[in-house]
């Protein structure tokens, strides 16, 4: 099935595979996991084959593997152009990891009182810069409006971040620099286990709920535009 059309202004032209899916649990691999954000990305956007973002061709490339290869990088038989279901989107050029993206959208879509840019750094362990950012473009609070709820969320949020083993005003592992580049997915295991934690702690905190149609339209809003 193609899902997409071949671009013509720079930016990718598509309709998702899927009109709409339940949207999986906060406890699934896709909100913690770099290469299963990579696959649950894909099959929302591609469907059953990947589809070139260069020429449009479908089902005709295969999956890189190489050991310093970006996780989800694909190579097009047809035009020979290397490509991730990032290209043509606003995640593309991105250094934030692709499961912290989708993190961030469950947040910003569902908190109960609204998640703030502040808050939105301390879970996702990126700069407050990163963090104002990525509300503005998925279309959370102005994060010059210094909106953050009643401060009980962000209060007990940095608690469950020092419980985890770490200092919550540290970022960790965010968007600083090419090294930090979220496709070669270089964050400890460990590092990861402790920001997952603080992301379940901000889920329960901000009355958020489990991902349901306000996570999935968000999320086709973000990826469709410009």
């Amino acid at each position: 099935m193609n899902v997409f059309h071949v671009p013509t202004t720079g930016r990718r032209d598509f309709t998702f595979a899927h009109s709409w899916t339940a949207p999986p649990a906060s406890t699934s691999p896709c909100f913690h996991d770099e290469e299963a954000a990579h696959a649950y990305v894909e099959a929302r956007l591609w469907g059953d084959a990947p589809v070139c973002p260069h020429c449009g061709s479908v089902g005709r490339s295969g999956r890189m593997c190489g050991a310093t290869t970006r996780i989800g990088a694909y190579k097009c038989y047809t035009c020979r152009k290397p490509f991730t279901v990032k290209v043509g989107t606003p995640l593309e050029g991105s250094h934030v990891p692709l499961h912290r993206w989708l993190q961030a959208l469950h947040l910003v879509a569902q908190s109960r009182p609204v998640i703030g840019s502040t808050d939105l750094h301390r879970v996702l362990g990126v700069t407050l810069k990163t963090a104002a950012s990525m509300a503005r473009r998925i279309g959370g609070p102005d994060p010059a409006s210094g909106e953050e709820g009643d401060g009980r969320p962000a209060r007990r949020l940095r608690l469950a971040a020092t419980r985890a083993g770490r200092n919550p005003a540290v970022p960790q592992d965010g968007e600083g620099g090419p090294d930090e580049r979220a496709d070669r997915s270089a964050e400890p295991g460990s590092a990861c286990r402790r920001q997952s934690a603080v992301y379940l702690a901000a889920v329960a905190d901000h009355r958020c709920g489990e991902p349901d149609e306000r996570f999935d339209e968000a999320f086709r809003r973000f990826l469709s535009a410009g």
